[in-house]
């Protein structure tokens, strides 16, 4: 697991959101997911798509560089 992807699940449940909010969150930034998706995102088993990453960052305040270097 990344240090990214273990960010991810903290920030969500930092604010109490389930897998399924965070994904009608980033449907509402223009990002289409899914849980499976996002859950493998966050085992690190799956990089997230650039408009993912991007809606990610802003969602849960992480840097969008970040998601880069672990994409690279």
């Amino acid at each position: 697991m990344t240090q990214t992807s273990t960010s991810i699940q903290t920030r969500r449940l930092e604010r109490g959101w389930t897998l399924q909010e965070l994904v009608d969150r980033c449907a509402d930034q223009g990002a289409s997911t899914d849980t499976g998706n996002l859950s493998r995102i966050e085992r690190g088993n799956q990089v997230p798509t650039p408009r993912l990453r991007k809606a990610l960052a802003e969602l849960l305040d992480l840097d969008v560089n970040d998601f880069e270097r672990k994409a690279g």
